[in-house]
């Protein structure tokens, strides 16, 4: 029996220390626990401040995709109104090209006026030369003319004069 007592209060401190120590990790797992918990809820609020952050920055991320899209059919736009000048301009260099060679051959036009002025210049030369050679040919005519006319008259009272002594001496014959 002394062994039976024996063993049961060995039993029985063992069981005492088993209980203290299941106890002590009873505890320390309560606290591990309790800062598991604790890590957990810092965690969790650690997630969920992430995600909101990334909820934010895929709001921000719309956004941006948004406005990149809006940039994008502003730049589409720019480009279609790039591409109106440029058929435009293509467009105003042809009718500039037409107007240049339309000028080019008023030009021409004009060079060949000027041509022709400058020889209607010099045949106006000529004949204003011809003018006056034919001026100063009327006036020796003219002279020649008041000459002539001074001799006719002069003639004609050589003939007056002549008629009337043919008169005369018809007459003295007359009368003889």
């Amino acid at each position: 029996r002394w062994h039976q007592t024996t063993q049961f209060f060995q039993n029985r401190d063992l069981l005492e220390e088993e209980t203290r120590i299941a106890a002590e990790t009873a505890a320390q797992l309560k606290d591990d626990a309790k800062r598991l918990s604790i890590n957990l809820k810092e965690k969790e609020a650690k997630l969920n401040e992430r995600e909101e952050i990334m909820r934010r920055n895929d709001s921000k991320l719309d956004e941006s995709i948004a406005d990149a899209e809006k940039k994008w059919v502003d730049i589409e736009r720019a480009s279609q109104d790039l591409e109106l000048r440029r058929i435009d301009m293509e467009s105003k260099e042809k009718e500039l090209k037409n107007v240049q060679a339309d000028l080019e051959e008023e030009m021409k036009k004009l060079e060949n006026f000027d041509r022709a002025r400058s020889t209607q210049h010099e045949e106006i030369e000529k004949l204003n030369e011809q003018l006056f050679e034919l001026e100063i040919t009327n006036q020796d005519l003219v002279t020649k003319v008041k000459a002539s006319e001074r001799k006719r008259l002069t003639l004609e009272e050589s003939i007056s004069k002549l008629k009337e002594e043919r008169l005369e001496i018809q007459q003295k014959n007359h009368d003889l």
